[in-house]
C-alpha cells in the first residue's frame, strides 16, 4: 500500500485502521510476534503512508469510479478495522469470510491480538444479508455458492472456537495445544473427504500456531462469557 501510495494511489481504510498506515510501527511488533524472522521474507518493507493519501470509508459509505461503486461494509471478528467491499453482487470479504481452498469447507483464521467470536458471527448475518452471487475470498478464487460457504465458515468457527476453549479451559497451555490442535484440523479437515495433501495446503494458508495463540487469548479474555449466540 505504501508504495502503491508514493505512485499517486489513494488508500482506502477502515477508521480505526488508518493510524496503522501512518505509522505501522506497533502494527510491525505485533506481526513480528506472530511471523518472527520470517516478516521481511514474507512482507518486504512496510513504510508510513502519508496521510494525504488516506481516505477512511465509514459502515456503507461507498466509493465511485466512473460508472461503478463500491460499498465498505464494516465487518469484525478477525480485525476490529476489517472492511468487506461489495462491487454489485459480488463480495471481496477478506479474512472474515474464512479460507477455502477449492472446493473444500471455509475455515477461518484466528491469528491475534483481537479476535472478536461475537462479532465474527454478526458479521457473517451481514454478509449473508447481501445475497452476494458471488464471494471472493483473499484465500483463495471465486465462490458462487454463498448459502453453503458461510454455513461452512459459522459452523467451523464453532467446533475449532469449543475445542479451543476446552482445552485452555483445562489448564492447556499454547505451546503444548499446537501439535493436538494439528491433529484436530486434520481430522476435522478428513472429515469433509480431504486427503493429506489438501489438508497441508489449508495448514500452509492457516497456520495452526495462529490460531492456537488467537484463540486462546480471547477464552482467557472471555473466561467468564456467555455462550456464542
Amino acid at each position: 500500500a505504501w508504495r502503491l501510495a508514493r505512485h499517486g494511489a489513494r488508500i482506502y481504510v477502515h477508521p480505526k485502521g488508518a493510524p496503522h498506515l501512518q505509522d505501522p510501527g506497533k502494527l510491525m511488533s505485533s506481526a513480528r510476534r506472530i511471523y518472527g524472522d520470517a516478516m521481511e521474507q514474507l512482507w518486504g518493507r512496510l513504510e508510513p503512508i502519508d496521510p494525504d493519501r488516506i481516505v477512511t470509508l465509514e459502515d456503507g459509505q461507498s466509493v465511485r469510479f466512473g460508472e461503478m461503486a463500491i460499498q465498505a461494509i464494516h465487518t469484525p471478528g478477525h480485525a476490529i478495522h476489517h472492511i468487506t467491499f461489495r462491487l454489485e453482487d459480488g463480495l471481496f470479504t477478506g479474512d472474515v469470510g474464512g479460507i477455502r481452498i477449492g472446493d473444500g469447507p471455509t475455515i477461518p483464521p484466528f491469528p491475534p491480538p483481537d479476535i472478536d467470536l461475537q462479532a465474527w458471527l454478526d458479521s457473517i448475518k451481514r454478509m449473508r444479508a447481501c445475497h452476494p452471487t458471488y464471494i471472493y475470498p483473499t484465500h483463495f478464487g471465486i465462490k458462487n455458492d454463498g448459502v453453503a460457504h458461510f454455513d461452512s465458515l459459522e459452523e467451523n468457527i464453532h467446533r475449532i472456537a469449543a475445542w479451543v476453549r476446552e482445552k485452555i479451559e483445562s489448564g492447556g497451555t499454547e505451546e503444548a495445544l499446537v501439535p493436538r490442535f494439528q491433529g484436530f484440523m486434520h481430522e476435522l479437515l478428513s472429515g469433509y473427504g480431504l486427503q493429506d495433501e489438501a489438508i497441508q495446503d489449508y495448514e500452509i494458508a492457516d497456520p495452526a500456531f495462529m490460531s492456537v495463540y488467537g484463540l486462546a487469548r480471547y477464552w482467557k479474555r472471555h473466561a467468564s462469557g456467555r455462550p456464542l449466540a
